[in-house]
């Protein structure tokens, strides 16, 4: 009997139902010639379809397994964040909302207010309407009712409530306690948590020690305590202590306590006047609370700004890498850029300087694309100046490049110059839209296209960009731009570009708009 030594080829291309049906077919047939496979009846063409099948599907998870391998190409939350841990970079997770809420005293007698009062909105998100807590900072005295005029006084508010009042502990809630193994992790069910918040104490004897929170746990010995705070794909916070070689383990049975902020997100982000009610006062029972409350009223004049939800995949994906080049100390000024970016609510890093051991880091706090917050770290109104938010992300990022800084260097933090741009817009009404609803869109959509989220330090913006935006802006048939230039400056339609300390900045009191 002859022997056919030759091997069947195989055509790895064939890897979808169909295409796999049609080699089946055709390697049955090598045995069987009669058979076609054309009897819908046959069970053999059963067995071929059921095969072909199962060869579409394990195709199509050894595809999905391919992508979710990548961080370019991952699309499972999961996936992303675990290959984010691998470069070493953590996500940043909640951020809260900042704004200034002004008390009323209509009564004969000042009041004096902790630091730690809480007070609340209801906001309107879709059809559910939900609270949001903002709790002061400072204290404040409020002046008492005078000539006819009632007391008021400002003061700084943070979206959420610190959680040491709900545990009855000035250490916080319970999370756990130790097992003595390496790696411990405890988790934190609160929802949502202000991820750079957490503070954790670990008992000690008869009393509690504050741990420090760290980025990455390898950067230290055995003999640190220190912990690291992750976010999971669901957005959950969770606690992790070390291996007794990088970070040290908690004693065997010692109580872990957490103190953090449960709040954040971009539901702080409150619009004026939605503040109306005090939930709580420090050292006041709910009855007094609500006594003092017949007399002193609540509100905020401005806006919350600040407020972020944990870092989004495609953010991840930019920003990830950069961390990784870094290489977790700052020579290049790439590497203090990119160091800054993996900081906790860092949005946009530029590092620029005059001599060796001279850098300057300017720095601006994240937004999302649909902030509309035109320069975010700065007070345009009186106060006028940095605000709390900008100064605390300075703080952390001044900490973090501390021990990655070569000796002999030199660092200064400042905030962005934000350059306002104006805008002088000619357009053509469409007959089936009001000049008002036009100019509305054409508004709308000029600072969504180019707002704080899509400028950058030295970006250049020029009248042909605004006019592509300007193709798809429903209500006007036509768009040409007039005149581009920094405000201030001479109008032109040149292009107009930023330094390295600056971001354009637009807003919608230096668009004008001129119908043709």
């Amino acid at each position: 009997m002859a022997i056919n030594e030759t091997p069947p080829s195989v055509d790895y291309t064939s890897r979808d139902y169909y295409a796999l049906k049609q080699e089946l077919i055709a390697r049955v047939q090598r045995v069987v010639p009669e058979w076609n496979g054309a009897d819908g009846s046959d069970f053999g063409l059963a067995l071929v379809e059921a095969f072909a099948y199962m060869g579409d599907m394990a195709s199509y998870y050894i595809d999905r397994i391919a992508n979710e391998g990548f961080l370019a190409t991952a699309t499972q939350r999961s996936s992303i964040l675990a290959l984010a841990e691998v470069y070493g970079y953590s996500p940043t997770g909640y951020s809260n909302a900042d704004l200034t809420i002004t008390f009323t005293n209509n009564s004969n007698a000042a009041v004096e207010l902790p630091a730690g009062v809480r007070v609340t909105a209801d906001v309107t998100i879709g059809t559910a309407v939900k609270t949001v807590t903002f709790t002061t900072y400072t204290s404040v005295s409020v002046p008492a009712y005078a000539g006819g005029v009632a007391g008021q006084a400002t003061v700084a508010a943070y979206e959420g409530a610190v959680n040491t009042v709900e545990s009855s502990s000035v250490y916080g809630a319970i999370i756990g306690t130790s097992d003595g193994s390496s790696e411990q992790r405890f988790t934190i069910y609160d929802d949502p948590v202000v991820s750079n918040s957490v503070e954790v104490y670990v008992q000690s004897g008869n009393s509690y020690k504050k741990w420090t929170q760290v980025k990455h746990l390898l950067d230290y010995g055995p003999a640190d305590s220190v912990y690291s705070v992750i976010i999971d794909k669901d957005n959950v916070v969770s606690v992790i202590f070390g291996d007794g070689i990088s970070g040290s383990i908690p004693t065997l049975q010692a109580i872990i306590r957490a103190k953090y902020i449960v709040g954040g997100g971009t539901i702080g982000n409150i619009a004026t006047s939605l503040i109306d009610s005090i939930s709580y006062i420090p050292g006041l029972t709910s009855n007094q609370t609500a006594a003092l409350s017949g007399n002193v009223s609540v509100t905020n004049t401005v806006t919350g700004v600040g407020g972020q939800d944990p870092e989004s995949s495609s953010s991840i994906r930019a920003n990830a890498p950069l961390f990784l080049r870094a290489q977790n100390r700052a020579v290049t000024l790439e590497d203090f850029e990119n160091l800054a970016l993996s900081v906790d609510n860092c949005g946009k890093a530029k590092a620029v300087s005059t001599g060796y051991t001279s850098i300057t880091l300017y720095l601006a706090p994240r937004r999302d694309s649909g902030d509309a917050d035109a320069t975010p770290g700065l007070e345009t109104t009186a106060p006028y100046g940095e605000t709390i938010e900008w100064t605390a992300l300075k703080d952390t990022v001044k900490a973090y490049l501390a021990d990655k800084v070569l000796a002999g260097t030199t660092v200064t933090y400042t905030i962005p110059t934000y350059v306002p741009v104006t805008l002088n817009i000619q357009y053509k009404l469409d007959p089936a839209y009001t000049t008002a609803d036009a100019e509305v869109n054409i508004k709308t959509s000029v600072i969504n296209n180019f707002s704080y989220f899509y400028q950058d330090f030295g970006s250049i913006v020029t009248a042909q960009d605004i006019e592509f935006v300007l193709q798809t802006v429903p209500g006007i048939t036509k768009g040409k731009v007039q005149f581009l230039y920094k405000t201030g400056g001479t109008p032109s339609i040149v292009e107009i570009s930023a330094a390295n300390n600056e971001i354009l900045s637009f807003a919608e009191g230096s668009l004008i708009l001129e119908a043709l």
